[in-house]
Order: C-alpha cells, then sequence, then structure tokens
C-alpha cells in the first residue's frame, strides 16, 4: 500500500511502500514495562506510527519524525549494562583503516573506547561528539577530546580536517541521516575515509517483529547493507569495502527462529519435548561463523 512521505535519504517526497503500522499505545507500554522509560511525551498526539520504504533508496524509515528519543531515553538506557558497550565489534575492522598520526573523529563516541584504542594502539589524533555528559566526561578522563554538538555544526567549524570519520550505531537513530552523512563527509580531508556501522536489517534483526529498541522512539530507520553501500553514488563518495558481523547473539536468534516457525502450541511442545531446541543451538554454535549478524560496516572514501 502506497504512502507519500518524505524519504529521509532523498529528502524530497515519494511514493513509499507502507510496511506496518503500530500503534503508539503499543509502544509507550513497551518501553514503560521493559525500559522503565515513559515514551508517552515522544509520542502526544500520535496514535499510530508507520515503517515505509523508500522506493529508490531502499532505507525503511519510521514516520512521523517527531518521535524520536529525547535526552532523558538516553540516560534511562545508560542504566542498562548492554548499552555503551565498551567493545563493539566493528571497531577492529574499523581501527585497521587508521594511521599513525592521522586525525580521527568518531560521531556518537559514547565512553571514547574506539578513540582511545586509536590512539594507544595506532598512535593517531582523536576527537569524539557525544550529547551523553556521563559518557563525554568518561571519554575526557581518558584524555580524548570530546566534544558536545552535532556533526553539522562540528564540520562547518573543521571542513577537511579528519584522515579519518566514524560512526557505530548511530545513523539508524537520527531523523535526517542526509544532512548527518553530508557533514561526515564535510569534515574529511580529499581522500579521507568514512566508516559507518548500522545494525543489518539483511539478517535476523529483520525477523524480529517486536524488538521495541528498533522503532522509534530508539530507532528512526532501518538499513540493509544495499542500502547503507548506496550512499556511495548518492553523496558522491567512493564505496571501497563492507564487513558484515558474524552471529554473536545465539540466543537472541534462537528465539527469533522459533517463535516465527513454530506457530502452533503442538509444534512448540513436540519441538521442546524431542529436544529439538538443543540439536539446533549446537548447530548455531557450529555454523555462527558463517550466519550474519547483528553489525555492517561500510568504508566509503571521499574524493
Amino acid at each position: 500500500m502506497p504512502m507519500r512521505a518524505t524519504s529521509p535519504l532523498l529528502e524530497r517526497e515519494v511514493d513509499c511502500h507502507l510496511v506496518r503500522s503500530i500503534p503508539s499505545r503499543r509502544v509507550v507500554e513497551a518501553y514503560r514495562r521493559d525500559f522503565g522509560y515513559d515514551a508517552s511525551a515522544e509520542f502526544a498526539g500520535v496514535e499510530t506510527i508507520h515503517l515505509l520504504e523508500c522506493p529508490e533508496s531502499g532505507l525503511r524509515f519510521f514516520v512521523p519524525p517527531s518521535v524520536a528519543g529525547r535526552e532523558g531515553l538516553y540516560r534511562q538506557l545508560q542504566t542498562f549494562d548492554w548499552n555503551y558497550k565498551e567493545a563493539k565489534w566493528e571497531h577492529d575492522d574499523a581501527l585497521r583503516q587508521v594511521q599513525a598520526g592521522q586525525r580521527v573523529l568518531d560521531v556518537g563516541c559514547g565512553k571514547a573506547a574506539f578513540l582511545h584504542r586509536c590512539r594507544a594502539e595506532r598512535g593517531a589524533v582523536p576527537t569524539g561528539l557525544e550529547f551523553n555528559d556521563a559518557a563525554a566526561q568518561a571519554g575526557r578522563a581518558r584524555g580524548v577530546e570530546v566534544v558536545t554538538e552535532t556533526i553539522e555544526a562540528h564540520a562547518a567549524k573543521r571542513p577537511g580536517h579528519y584522515d579519518v570519520v566514524t560512526s557505530f550505531q548511530v545513523l539508524e537513530h537520527v531523523t535526517a541521516p542526509a544532512a548527518f552523512v553530508r557533514a561526515c563527509i564535510q569534515a574529511l580531508k580529499p581522500g579521507g575515509s568514512l566508516l559507518l556501522g548500522v545494525p543489518n536489517h539483511d539478517s535476523f534483526l529483520g525477523q524480529a517483529e517486536d524488538n521495541w529498541l528498533d522503532m522509534p522512539p530508539h530507532h528512526m530507520s532501518l538499513w540493509s547493507r544495499a542500502c547503507l553501500e548506496g550512499l556511495g553514488p548518492r553523496f558522491g563518495v567512493q564505496h571501497v569495502a563492507t564487513w558484515l558481523e558474524p552471529l554473536q547473539e545465539l540466543d537472541w536468534y534462537q528465539a527469533v527462529q522459533e517463535r516465527n516457525h513454530l506457530r502452533g502450541w503442538l509444534q512448540r511442545a513436540l519441538y521442546h519435548r524431542l529436544g529439538f531446541d538443543r540439536f539446533f543451538r549446537r548447530y548455531l554454535a557450529a555454523a555462527a561463523p558463517t550466519i550474519a549478524g547483528h553489525t555492517v560496516l561500510a568504508r566509503f572514501v571521499k574524493a
């Protein structure tokens, strides 16, 4: 079913495919129940949110954009130990693109774990952008320059300044990804590298129907590999490499598959009674390196 909307990457109205509609009440209840956060302010006056797919860019995005999370959401999520992870899978591959003496900007740097490694392991000169005060202070305590401002404002002050610009698990949160990507490129020197990591919706994430953190007010867009790589020709940079994270969340993956494929109570009962859940788990443990996991990371080079 088509729905007219402004595509966040095209920045103009197009006829989009309506993927699904979700009552706001369900989302507000889920965030209160699962994360202890009252999202009613974000959803004020919005009865239903819609997930749309842009036919030209392939990006899936939620409307209206006004339901994007406020600062209080991220303060609350920071209380969970899975948030602001020090080590991310994509850090290792991104670190290999960094050379001694290079200036590196990490947009949404959190506690500056990646930037700390850039300096300690590669001899780079790090700068981070971060709006969460506690995370920014933790980054500064590591001796990293952490600035509290948008990438658009920062790029305007320091155009062509950086050899490498990175952003991990941030792009899916922003309501204006085109402006975000343009500013990242603006901050780069000619020949510099842009590295973007996002949740991979070609993986099992695309099958997890009620993954509340994968929708507003937390995530505002859903990215496939093709959509991420398509940023190259769309923004005039060269796509040079893509890395796919191997499956690490075995329990989560198994739960998604079981929920999607075991529809009736009898199927579920026999599946567990006959031990197929244990067989499946052993299979996943062996096959995980060949199964796409949570994240896709792409590298682009500025002409």
